[in-house]
C-alpha cells in the first residue's frame, strides 16, 4: 500500500494529537505541584513510629504530602502531621536534611536564611558603603574614563552581556 500526500495530510492532526497525549503522559511527574500526594516506588517501614499524639506498631508510610503522612499500622490505618514526627524520621521521609557533620564530628550549624541575613545587613555599620560614595563622588569622572577604556579594549565583554541579556528576554 502506498502513502499518497493526501492520505498523510488527513492523518496529520491525528499524529499531532497523539504526540500531544504522550507528551503529557511523559510529562506528569514534571508537572506536578507542590503538596500533592506523591508515592514512592519504595514504600518505607518502621518498626515502631512516635509521634507527639501516640505510638504506632508495624509502620508502613503509603504516601506523603507536604504536610501529612498516610501510613497503615497494626491496629489500622491513619494519616499523621509531619510535623508530630521525631526528627530522625522526618528526616528518613525526606521533610529535612540531615544535619552536616565537619571532620571532628561537630555538627555544622546551618546558613542563616535570608531574613536573619537581612537583619544582620540592616544593623551592619554602613561607613563602607559612604566611604565608596564619597570615593565616587570625588574619583567619578576619572572611574568612568577608566571603565569606557577597558570596555572599548574589550568589546567581547559588551557583546557577551548583551548577548545573555537578549537570550534572557527571549526565552521569558
Amino acid at each position: 500500500m502506498q502513502l499518497g500526500i493526501k492520505n498523510v495530510e488527513h492523518y496529520r492532526p491525528y499524529l499531532g494529537g497523539l504526540l500531544g497525549l504522550l507528551l503529557m503522559l511523559l510529562s506528569g511527574p514534571v508537572m506536578g505541584k507542590t503538596g500533592e500526594i506523591t508515592t514512592s516506588p519504595k514504600e518505607q517501614s518502621f518498626p515502631l513510629l512516635q509521634t507527639k499524639t501516640g505510638a504506632y506498631t508495624n509502620v508502613t508510610v503509603t504516601k506523603k504530602t507536604k504536610d501529612w503522612i498516610f501510613i497503615i499500622h497494626a491496629a489500622g490505618v491513619c494519616n499523621v502531621k509531619a510535623s508530630d514526627l521525631p526528627t530522625d524520621a522526618r528526616i528518613m521521609l525526606g521533610y529535612e536534611e540531615a544535619p552536616k557533620l565537619d571532620a571532628t564530628g561537630q555538627v555544622i550549624p546551618p546558613p542563616p536564611t535570608p531574613s536573619q541575613s537581612l537583619g544582620k545587613l540592616v544593623r551592619n555599620d554602613l561607613t563602607q558603603v559612604k566611604e565608596f560614595a564619597t570615593g565616587w563622588r570625588h574619583n567619578g569622572k576619572e572611574k568612568m574614563a577608566e571603565m569606557r577604556g577597558y570596555l572599548a579594549e574589550n568589546p567581547m565583554v559588551v557583546s557577551t552581556v548583551l548577548g545573555i541579556i537578549a537570550v534572557v528576554y527571549v526565552l521569558t
